[in-house]
C-alpha cells in the first residue's frame, strides 16, 4: 500500500486550480501537507480529516480519492476505502498500485459480490480499462468534431489529406464513443454506489419500521433505482431489491 509523499507538483497544480473556484489555495495545500504528514505518522483519522474536506469542496481527483481509500482501509473502514479507490478507478484505470490496494480491500468483502461486467462489455468498452473517463470523453468529442468538419471540407475539396483525416475521425469516434456514452449511462441513468457502513439493513420501505429484506456489509457494489432525501432504493443482483439509509451509501 502506497501514498504519495506529498503528491507530485503537477498534481498539486491540478488540485489546487480545482479547487480555486471552491476553497482558498492555502487551506487547500495545507489540508494535503497535514493529511501526508498525518499518514506518514500513522494517524490515519487525521489524514481523513485532511482529505475528506477538500474532496468534499468539489475536487475531483485521482491522487486525492486515492489517498483517501489509502487512509480509510489503514483505519479498518472497509467500505469508504472501497469507495474512494472506485472513485479513484475512472481518474487512473492504469495505475497498478490502486488495482492492487482495491483487489487486496474487495478480498475482504462479506457479500459475494454479483458480476458486474460480461465479456461483451470488457471487449466492447474496453477503453474504459485504459483511458481516463474525462479522456475518453474529450476523444469522443474532438473526433465528432474533426469529423463534421473533414465532411464540410470534403464538400468543397476532395484532398487527400482531408480525405485521410476524416476517415481517421470517424474510426477514433467509433471506437470510443461508445464507451463514452456507456460511462454516461452509468454515471447518470444507472448509477451505482458502494455500501460504506459496516452492516446495512435493506428494508422493504423508506422507515426504520420497514420490514428488514436483508442485509448488506461494507464494500459492496448496489445499483441505485431511485433516491429520496434520506433513503434511497436499491438492487443487489437481479433477484434483491429494497430501501437503504442515504447515510449508509457512497454514490459512485
Amino acid at each position: 500500500m502506497r501514498i504519495t509523499t506529498l503528491f507530485s507538483q503537477i498534481t498539486l497544480i491540478l488540485v489546487l486550480t480545482a479547487c480555486a473556484a471552491t476553497v482558498q489555495a492555502k487551506p487547500v495545500t495545507t489540508h494535503f501537507i497535514q493529511g501526508v504528514e498525518a499518514f506518514k505518522q500513522g494517524h490515519f483519522q487525521q489524514a481523513i480529516d485532511a482529505f475528506l474536506p477538500i474532496a468534499e469542496s468539489g475536487v475531483e481527483n485521482g491522487n486525492l480519492f486515492y489517498n483517501l481509500g489509502d487512509a480509510y482501509l489503514k483505519a479498518g473502514q472497509l467500505g469508504q476505502a472501497i469507495y474512494w479507490y472506485e472513485r479513484a478507478i475512472p481518474f487512473m484505470p492504469r495505475n497498478a498500485d490502486l488495482k492492487f490496494n482495491l483487489d487486496y480491500a474487495r478480498s475482504l468483502q462479506i457479500d459475494d459480490q454479483p458480476g458486474q461486467d460480461t465479456i461483451l462489455t470488457r471487449v466492447l468498452f474496453f477503453w474504459k480499462d485504459i483511458l481516463a473517463a474525462r479522456t475518453i470523453q474529450y476523444l469522443a468529442l474532438g473526433s465528432n468534431v474533426l469529423l463534421w468538419l473533414g465532411l464540410g471540407f470534403l464538400t468543397f475539396c476532395s484532398s487527400s489529406w482531408i480525405k485521410a483525416m476524416t476517415t481517421g475521425a470517424m474510426l477514433l469516434f467509433l471506437l470510443v464513443t461508445p464507451t463514452a456514452l456507456f460511462q454516461l449511462y452509468h454515471t447518470t441513468l444507472a448509477p451505482q454506489a458502494i455500501i460504506v457502513a459496516d452492516t446495512a439493513p435493506i428494508r422493504s420501505g423508506r422507515s426504520q419500521d420497514a420490514t428488514e429484506l436483508f442485509v448488506l456489509h461494507a464494500g459492496t457494489r448496489v445499483d441505485v433505482q431511485e433516491q429520496t432525501e434520506n433513503y434511497t432504493k436499491i438492487a443487489f443482483g437481479k433477484e434483491m431489491f429494497g430501501w437503504i439509509e442515504q447515510k449508509n451509501l457512497g454514490i459512485l
